[in-house]
């Protein structure tokens, strides 16, 4: 008995035995006229349960003659050479398909029920495009897709009788028609209450950029940039696709021309794709992940031809497959595999659930995507039955348990100090890692012990723009960091203009505000709202209290001009960003009488939708090094009080200033973090302007001498005790400054990986320790010598200086006073006897006994 799994599932596709019974009858006289064998390798009898849905013998690289199952039929595909088309477009009923290759062929589409009556011509345009194509090629490069039990059924008419028998005495492999009947049935409910709430989206998206990308574009890299996926791609996938497109748009191109190739099978597709995209990713970032997966092919291949795809994620294909009982398939035969059983999900329910088709409908309207073959509706079904009323119950049932999650103390505002070294930057990189992904300091060091792997995360988070980082200095102003008028020139024709730029930190908020938007349908809504505006003909509205009338235009910038229908009124301009915020927030920061009454239109008319969660919203983060060599207050402006957390957005005591530039109203989201750092040698905490030292919470970042006894250290061969030398110097250094102006740990990790540690130590006290010691004590070398003793600082003896002509009190006591000089061992000789490293053990023993011990340590 025939055992191949694939050829059963393939019968119980069609879900019709005539048809089967009829396409294997004429296969069996075809095989049998071209005297076609296993052993000849231009033919592949195969099976595609991808997109495509056929069973089909493949003469080289073309289908010859196939059975495919299209979303509401069958048809048989006939390979045939265009010249003989015109015999068989009249009484076939025929759809043609031409070939990129190979040329001057086509196939063709024809009814099942046109089919017998033109047999004996379809056998004959066979026979001949065979003779023709046969021997152009040596074999068919797909030919280890071969089933020769397909071959074998054919060839074998009983066979394929019992074969056949067996597949429809089955139901499809475990799947639960009670269950995906309960399912599209809490469907029907759930949008009946609730629309398409947050899911319309997807429907927009696919009417806006369907056929896209299109690789015909000249500037492959912007073609890329227009296309927005929303939350339908993770955010790291868009900005490694966004810098693959920047860095190689051709390579990339290529990338999605093979992908696109209908001709090739899907799996090999999905996965030539990910690898290709991978090798190329490598070419940018070494070690990153480049995040271009199934899903997101899933959802190139959906945007470019939705009547094929449709999106996917992995979480409810799992549990799709748990509800049907089927397994799920590994790394890249997973879109296959989902793919499969979505058709059949719509072939044998959704189709059949008129009652579902029509709500569905009624929802969409007429202005997207039609998405009449159910495949997006299919998607949506799983995403929102198993996946997102699954996160809704968690949220609501764990509504304590996340919130202690969220809240784990990280402050809104905070400031690292400490003194140089001592891995300030290495911490702001685990905090704001940790503010994104909601883990509090235990959590973020077992998530990511290796400091290589916590590097990577942020940087993928700087990529996206949830972490932004930027220094200041003392030209660093408002402008730079709020909003300002920047100059910029006109190559062309020399002309300056000054327009008004956002600074990092408004860049920032902006974005932090729109993640808080869960999903919304505003941008093309405004969109078709401008265009339905006529600079001429006004459209009339009413306030919502008094219900005064007001008429509204469309002005030269694309923006809402209106005025209140009065002989005495002004005309006013409401910005899209005034009114986008007054449907997220409900709060009208301009014209509120006429904001509120084009935000009523917008959500009853239009049917705006928007999903805010506070919850879930996307975590900002801004790193501000050196925060205090900026003038802090002139910096921050007015926005030093907006940065309070009882002041930001949402708040209680919410507050909101008028930009200096812009004129624009703004205000500071609560999803935004501040960390700035502070290196204390240069200015001390206390130093700090009362206003900002108010507004945020400082953590101090000292050495520690214990990480210099890490694994990492070991096996050094260095016989120096790293933690003892660290400890000694810093309270040398404390009594004599204060401790503001310690040495941090972070100066010895260069040891680490070092295939000469003496030399990096050498390099590390004459290159980093030494010249900031001569800084701190402002070259006094008796001071440094305090610190790391007379092996390093040596007195200059002998040396009588001889002042000119001058009467001066005191001068006999200058004429007394010791010079001093560091001893430099760098040329690999020992100085007085003593070595580099006796001279490094000294600092925490006595002279005579690093002499008399050599490799002496502190407990020796």
């Amino acid at each position: 008995m025939i055992d191949n799994s694939k050829i059963y599932r393939a019968f119980r596709l069609f879900n019709n035995k005539g048809i089967i019974e009829l396409y294997f009858s004429f296969l069996r006289e075809l095989v049998k006229d071209l005297e076609i064998t296993s052993e000849d390798e231009h033919f592949v009898f195969t099976i595609r349960l991808d997109n495509t849905r056929r069973i089909s013998v493949d003469l080289n690289s073309a289908p010859l003659f196939a059975l495919k199952k299209n979303r509401s039929s069958s048809v048989f595909q006939v390979f045939i050479h265009e010249r003989d088309y015109n015999k068989l477009k009249h009484r076939a009923n025929v759809n043609a398909y031409s070939f990129k290759r190979p040329k001057g062929f086509l196939l063709l589409d024809i009814p099942v029920e046109h089919f017998s009556s033109s047999s004996e011509l379809i056998k004959n345009t066979l026979r001949d495009a065979v003779n023709e194509y046969y021997s152009a090629q040596e074999k068919s490069q797909y030919r280890s897709k071969h089933i020769p039990e397909l071959l074998e059924l054919t060839l074998d008419e009983q066979k394929l009788s019992q074969v056949l028998d067996r597949a429809y005495q089955q139901n499809f492999a475990g799947q639960n028609n009670n269950e995906i009947k309960s399912l599209l049935s809490d469907y029907k409910k759930r949008i009946s209450k609730t629309g398409l709430k947050g899911e319309l989206y997807k429907w927009e998206l696919i009417h806006q950029f369907k056929g896209r990308p299109d690789t015909s574009r000249t500037d492959f890299s912007a073609e890329i940039k227009k296309i927005k996926f929303s939350n339908l791609l993770y955010a790291m996938a868009i900005a490694t696709l966004h810098n693959m497109s920047k860095k190689h748009p051709e390579e990339l191109r290529s990338c999605f021309e093979n992908l696109f190739n209908e001709e090739v099978e899907l799996f090999d597709r999905i996965k030539e794709f990910c690898e290709s995209t991978l090798v190329l990713y490598r070419r940018i970032e070494k070690k990153l992940p480049h995040h271009q997966d199934e899903r997101s092919v899933a959802t190139y291949l959906t945007f470019h031809d939705p009547d094929r795809y449709t999106l996917f994620k992995d979480s409810f294909y799992k549990k799709y497959c748990k509800l049907i009982g089927v397994k799920p398939k590994k790394k890249n035969y997973k879109y296959v595999h989902y793919l499969n059983l979505i058709n059949d999900l719509i072939d044998n329910h959704i189709s059949q659930d008129l009652e579902l088709i029509s709500l569905v409908k009624e929802k969409v309207g007429s202005t997207w995507y039609d998405g009449e073959n159910h495949l997006l509706l299919a998607q949506d079904i799983l995403y929102q039955m198993l996946d997102q009323q699954n996160e809704e119950v968690i949220a609501h049932s764990k509504k304590n348990e996340i919130g202690e999650k969220m809240d784990f103390k990280a402050p809104l505002n905070q400031i690292l100090f400490g003194p140089p070294g001592t891995g300030k930057t290495y911490a702001t990189m685990a905090k704001a890692v940790g503010i994104i992904e909601r883990l509090d300091q235990k959590q973020t060091v077992e998530k990511y012990p290796d400091r290589r792997n916590l590097k990577a995360r942020y940087q993928e988070y700087i990529a996206t723009g949830q972490i932004v980082f930027t220094t200041f200095h003392q030209s660093f102003t408002y402008e730079d960091f709020v909003e300002g008028i920047k100059p910029k020139s006109d190559g062309e024709s020399d002309t300056v203009t000054y327009p008004i730029e956002d600074g990092v930190f408004k860049r920032v908020c902006v974005e932090a505000e729109k993640s808080k938007v869960r999903s919304s349908n505003f941008d093309h809504l405004y969109e078709g709202f401008i265009e339905g505006l006529d600079s001429e003909e006004p459209k009339i509205f009413e306030t919502l209290q008094q219900s005064r009338e007001f008429s509204v235009y469309r002005n030269s910038k694309g923006n809402i001009k209106f005025h209140a229908n009065t002989d005495k009124a002004y005309p006013g301009v409401i910005k899209k960003d005034v009114l986008e915020h007054y449907l997220l927030t409900g709060e009208a920061l301009d014209w509120p009488s006429y904001v509120k009454a084009l935000g009523k239109h917008f959500i009853d008319e239009l049917h705006y939708s928007a999903e805010k969660s506070e919850l879930t919203s996307s975590r900002y983060v801004i790193i501000i090094d050196e925060i205090n060599r900026g003038n802090v207050s002139s910096i921050f402006g007015e926005l030093i009080t907006l940065i309070e957390p009882e002041k930001r957005i949402g708040q209680k005591e919410a507050l909101s200033v008028t930009l200096p530039y812009s004129k624009d109203s703004f205000s500071v989201p609560a999803n935004v973090y501040i960390i700035g750092t502070m290196n204390t040698a240069d200015r001390s905490v206390e130093a700090l302007d009362t206003a900002l030292r108010r507004r945020f919470a400082f953590e101090e970042v000292a050495p520690k001498p214990q990480l210099l006894r890490s694994k990492e250290f070991e096996g050094l061969n260095l016989d120096i005790d790293l933690p003892l030398i660290l400890k000694t110097i810093n309270e040398r250094i404390e009594l004599l400054i204060d401790k503001d102006h310690m040495i941090g740990h972070s100066y010895f990790f260069s040891l680490i990986g070092s295939d000469d540690c003496e030399a990096e130590l050498q390099s590390i006290f004459y290159d980093k320790i030494i010249p900031l010691l001569e800084v701190y004590f402002y070259g006094d070398f008796g001071k440094i010598g305090l610190v790391l003793g007379e092996a390093f600082v040596e007195k200059k003896a002998g040396q009588k200086v001889r002042f000119a002509q001058f009467d001066m009190e005191d001068k006999s006591m200058l004429q007394e006073k010791s010079i001093y000089s560091i001893v430099d061992y760098r040329e690999g000789e020992p100085v007085g006897g003593i070595t580099f490293k006796e001279a490094v053990r000294s600092i925490y023993v006595s002279n005579s006994t690093v002499k008399s011990n050599g490799a002496g340590h502190a407990g020796d």
